[in-house]
């Protein structure tokens, strides 16, 4: 397994890497799902790894996205109470991925039914991360991932909440995936792939993630 942030921009049938950054691929899992394990799911153990605890009270927005299903799979396995937001047509995704409440977020609103969260992985920014800080409690923390930066009303509210707000780029790291890999092999981690394109079908692969609706990972075969 190969993963480059920050480095992606373009697409190419080969790539050369520093072995520092790779990780063999388990035998237990396919090519595809190996592929599907990389960007999203070193986001998520980036984020979670050195910030959550056993028994913590950790809400992930957008649990059955990309990074989201991975998410609520580490911060399970790290021991925390996993609570995540999603539609409520994928609330049996992310109650078997180890999540013990599910928020549908059509019909409810997070923060009237929430408080006193330790950490919150947020996906959105803006208003979602907002209103997230109402969620937090005294001392907690929220991750963002969306860059960007961060509005001067989303600052000000967390200092008074004395709420930590940051965000996370993540960084190729081999040591993390094969904290992955352990995790894949150890059936802890599984990658959730809804979708399969042909490389000549790029375009239809970008169309489904720019749609908003996908379900897991996308992958792309050559």
């Amino acid at each position: 397994m190969v993963n480059f942030p920050g480095k992606g921009n373009g697409y190419a049938e080969y790539v050369a890497s520093p072995e520092s950054h790779l990780a063999k691929t388990p035998s237990s899992i396919s090519f595809n799902e190996a592929a599907a394990n990389t960007l999203a799911a070193l986001t998520a153990l980036q984020v979670l790894k050195s910030r959550i605890k056993k028994n913590d009270r950790v809400l992930i927005h957008a649990g059955s996205g990309g990074v989201g299903h991975f998410a609520i799979q580490i911060a399970k396995a790290m021991g925390a109470y996993v609570i995540s937001t999603s539609s409520d047509k994928n609330k049996d995704l992310v109650i078997s991925l180890g999540a013990e409440e599910h928020i549908d977020y059509i019909s409810q609103v997070f923060e009237e039914v929430l408080c006193d969260i330790d950490f919150v992985f947020d996906m959105f920014n803006g208003d979602i991360l907002y209103n997230s800080v109402k969620v937090v409690r005294e001392g907690g923390a929220i991750v963002s991932i969306p860059t960007g930066g961060f509005s001067i009303e989303i600052i000000n509210f967390a200092k008074k909440q004395n709420v930590n707000v940051s965000n996370l780029f993540v960084q190729s790291n081999g040591k993390d995936m094969n904290t992955l890999k352990e995790m894949l092999e150890n059936g802890i981690l599984k990658p959730h792939v809804s979708k399969t394109f042909l490389f000549s079908s790029m375009a239809q692969a970008h169309l489904q993630l720019e749609s908003g609706r996908t379900i897991g990972k996308v992958v792309v075969t050559l």
